[in-house]
């Protein structure tokens, strides 16, 4: 995938490129410093809600019951939603503690680790090992990068003008 996405900034395809949102987000963080608390936005930025009105984390966890956060009638269990947002922590997750990539992994996503270690807080080794390959793989491509590149990809406002651009009206 990473060396689709090269062969599209090479080719000056930067709205196509920015289309590849996995790699796109790594490269995103490797730019700006950033670092994750968590994997995704479960819980903190979204939540899921079955045919029952029952409250879940996201669409993962639905009909998981032992994560249900209450229900659309009878309102949110805020001391549950508390607790399941400070557990889905990165820093909740031992696993992760000497890996190089946690800050741009998180962990990963808390319910395929609950499913595949019987934990949140537990990845597997081997979605551990693609995913250090894949941050590794955007970090050199990172290096690789010229500043037409970042530019491209990076600043907002270039961002919408190759939105603008790529928009096509022609029926």
């Amino acid at each position: 995938m990473v060396v689709h996405f090269e062969s599209l900034l090479q080719a000056k395809k930067y709205g196509e490129a920015r289309q590849i949102s996995n790699i796109l987000k790594y490269l995103k963080m490797i730019h700006s410093s950033s670092k994750r608390d968590y994997f995704c936005g479960a819980v903190s930025h979204m939540l899921a809600v079955d045919v029952h009105g029952n409250l879940y984390p996201c669409q993962r966890f639905v009909n998981e019951k032992d994560y249900s956060l209450g229900n659309v009638m009878e309102g949110m269990d805020v001391r549950k939603e508390s607790s399941l947002l400070s557990e889905m922590r990165l820093e909740k997750r031992t696993v992760c503690g000497e890996c190089w990539a946690k800050n741009l992994c998180g962990g990963g996503c808390p319910q395929e680790n609950m499913v595949l270690s019987g934990s949140i807080n537990e990845p597997v080794d081997r979605y551990c090992n693609f995913t250090r390959s894949a941050i590794m793989d955007c970090m050199k491509l990172y290096l690789r990068l010229t500043k037409e590149d970042k530019k491209n990809l990076f600043s907002a406002k270039r961002q919408r003008e190759q939105l603008l651009e790529d928009v096509s009206f022609d029926n």
